[in-house]
């Protein structure tokens, strides 16, 4: 072996040259022969790879730059993205979220009450309006509305309202309550009776009984009567009486009851009256149908019934009540033209008589005719 530096012969298996002292470089050595044979063999031509371009390198060096700096910005851009997206749909469930808050009841009513804490009733009502198209019916907002409207002056809405109350619950004695206190700073009292034939709950019927005047009581009932009628009317609370006796209305038309009231004649009569307290407040009316009638008497009646007698007879004749009776000893029909019956007739002798009554009262009503025979002997 032979150093390539010096071209000393070096001792077999040295690894530096005893001369120069420089590394030896040990090639193997090299079969020509069986190298060639074994690359025409198996077709494959052994061989060092050539170095590759500079040009090259630094071109695959742009390209692997180029790509990681495209799926570096491919990176943030989905990172990016779904920032975006997460924050969009935050925005959209919190915008629904507060979008459904606000088109609640329990919002509308809360927002309302802060303005009526805060004596803002325009806006108050604004936000009990939102509340009721929401629950229509709610007693709590409906209430606290009428008074936003009484605070500022609108007593005609806020009235509209109670009644709204009253109708949806006629027990509501709060709602009949603050109705009263309207009608009564209006003197409307005459409302205040009206609200009576609203319920029957005996809570608001108490309330209303200070405001409630009793109707006239009339001494007789409706009817029908055969004769003239005298009629009186009382109020147990000492309040003027107003009445009519035509059927029309006894507070428009009425007249001022100061005493008895007079029926005279056939026909029928329609009284109604009705009683004003101190306070104007008017009661109900008092009606009642009278229908005059005169009745035509009865069969007249003697003491003497028809039949035989010996001597000398006294009939007497029984005069109702309110009627006259006359008679006729001849059979014939007694008028007013007749022996009018005062005292007792006197069958004088021996005979046969006749004796004809008839009764006609005072209203000119006449009686069946009474016929009594009697025959008198000796």
């Amino acid at each position: 072996m032979v150093c390539d530096k010096c071209g000393a012969e070096v001792p077999a298996g040295s690894i530096y040259c005893n001369v120069c002292g420089s590394e030896i470089q040990i090639v193997p050595e090299y079969n020509i022969l069986e190298n060639d044979i074994l690359d025409s063999y198996i077709g494959i031509e052994l061989r060092m790879p050539e170095p590759e371009p500079e040009e090259k390198k630094q071109k695959k060096k742009r390209i692997a730059n180029y790509s990681g700096r495209f799926y570096r910005n491919i990176a943030i851009i989905a990172i990016v993205i779904a920032v975006i997206v997460l924050l969009v749909s935050v925005f959209v469930i919190r915008y629904s979220i507060s979008r459904k808050t606000e088109a609640s009841f329990d919002y509308q009513m809360m927002e309302a009450m802060r303005y009526y804490g805060e004596e803002n009733y325009e806006m108050a009502i604004s936000y009990f309006d939102k509340a009721l198209s929401i629950t229509p019916n709610s007693t709590q907002a409906l209430s606290y509305q009428a008074k936003c409207y009484e605070n500022i002056g609108e007593l005609a809405a806020a009235e509209s309202i109670y009644h709204s109350l009253i109708e949806l619950d006629n027990t509501n004695l709060t709602a009949y309550e603050d109705l009263v206190n309207i009608y009564k700073a209006e003197d409307a009292y005459e409302k205040i009776r009206t609200l009576r034939d609203t319920t029957e709950d005996q809570r608001v019927l108490a309330l209303l009984e200070e405001y409630t005047v009793a109707a006239p009581v009339f001494s007789l009932e409706s009817g029908e009567y055969g004769d003239d009628l005298t009629i009186t009317m009382d109020s147990n609370d000492l309040a003027i009486i107003y009445y009519t006796t035509d059927g029309s209305d006894p507070v428009e038309n009425g007249l001022v009851y100061e005493g008895e009231i007079h029926f005279d004649g056939e026909g029928r009569y329609q009284l109604k009256a009705v009683a004003q307290n101190a306070q104007n407040l008017y009661s109900d009316v008092a009606s009642a149908d009278y229908v005059i009638k005169y009745e035509k008497p009865e069969m007249p009646r003697t003491s003497l019934p028809s039949g035989a007698y010996l001597g000398q007879q006294i009939v007497s004749i029984e005069v109702p009540e309110g009627c006259s009776a006359y008679y006729t000893l001849d059979g014939t029909t007694p008028t007013v033209r007749s022996f009018r019956y005062q005292t007792p007739i006197v069958l004088p002798g021996a005979g046969e008589y006749v004796l004809s009554v008839v009764y006609i009262s005072n209203h000119g009503k006449v009686s069946d005719t009474g016929v009594f025979t009697y025959v008198i002997t000796g």
